[in-house]
This record gives structure tokens, C-alpha cells and sequence, in this order.
């Protein structure tokens, strides 16, 4: 395997995201979450050598799937069960429009259940109280959730469930 994908322009990532097709959208959002979970998996585990990130994602590795890497984020406390949830919704949404050969949107009853389950997260970092767009707007709401996975990943550090289960601890990973 080469080198890990990496957000290398944000900037046209978001202009994809916020304007691509409902099936684009999926699956990029589940990609830009799945990349977040990852990092914050590696540096939780200490992982730095770039040859072990490699062989931790190769085709059949522990962390290949997105399914294995939202099991161990739970197994290691990085998340808890209400983000697990999300996870396992993102992921599913991200395989319905991956593997489906007919037209497919947000506002398909399968996709828009799933939708409307996901839950809101309070980001401290810009003083907001948790929020997502209504169920009526089931794209917007996901791309807003998949935002507000990736900053607590990658800005936050922690997710609330992380912190709740630990209020003792005062261990967390610290971004390099």
C-alpha cells in the first residue's frame, strides 16, 4: 500500500461536498469522517511509524474497514455509544449509495430514517450549543453532522461519551 489519502485542499473538498450529487455527498462525507477517525485512532494508539500506519490499513488489516475502525474507537474509549451510532449510520448511508446501482437521495425513506437519527454534537472550540438541520433537510443534516464528527476528531480531541466515561482520567491524545 502507498501512502494514506490525505486532505491535501480543503477548500475544494468542501466545494465538492456542498455541491456534488446527494450519492457524491455520502460518500465523500463518509471519507472525510472516516480519515478523521483514523487519525485520531493512530494517535491514540501512539502509532508514528508511517510503514505500521501502512500495514494497519492494508486489505484485510485491522483498521481496512470502516466498520473495524469505528469498533476499535469504541474498544479504546475514543467514542461512545451515541457516536458509534452515528458512525454505523454514516457508514451505512456511505454503502447504500456505494453499492446501489438506481438513483438514490437523501430524501429516500431508507436514507432519510437514517438521517434523521443522527444527533447533534456541542463544539466548545467555536462556543456553539449542539445543533443540525431539521429532519426535513436530510442532505444538509448529513453533511452537518459529518462536519461536526470531523472537528471533534481532529480540534476537540475527545468526544463527550470519551469524557464522561473518564472525568477522572486525564489522559487524552494530543494532536501533534
Amino acid at each position: 500500500m502507498g501512502k494514506r489519502r490525505v486532505l491535501a485542499d480543503y477548500q475544494a473538498m468542501r466545494k465538492e461536498f456542498d455541491h456534488a450529487t446527494d450519492r457524491a455527498v455520502a460518500i465523500l462525507g463518509a471519507a472525510y469522517v472516516e480519515e478523521a477517525l483514523f487519525d485520531a485512532l493512530i494517535i491514540r494508539l501512539g502509532v508514528k511509524d508511517q510503514r505500521a500506519v501502512d500495514e494497519l490499513l492494508e486489505n484485510g488489516a485491522p483498521l481496512s474497514t470502516f466498520s473495524n475502525k469505528i469498533s476499535l474507537a469504541e474498544a479504546v474509549y475514543l467514542i461512545g455509544p451515541r457516536t458509534r451510532g452515528d458512525l454505523d449510520r454514516i457508514r451505512k448511508i456511505r454503502n447504500e449509495c456505494a453499492h446501489s446501482v438506481n438513483p438514490i437521495s437523501f430524501c429516500d425513506q431508507r436514507m432519510c430514517a437514517l438521517v434523521a437519527a443522527l444527533t447533534p454534537r456541542a463544539l466548545p472550540i467555536y462556543g456553539s450549543k449542539p445543533e443540525l438541520p431539521d429532519a426535513s433537510k436530510p442532505r444538509e443534516r448529513f453533511q452537518e453532522c459529518c462536519h461536526q464528527l470531523y472537528d471533534h476528531f481532529y480540534n476537540d480531541g475527545r468526544l463527550e461519551e470519551f469524557e464522561e466515561r473518564n472525568r477522572d482520567c486525564s489522559f487524552g491524545f494530543e494532536m501533534d
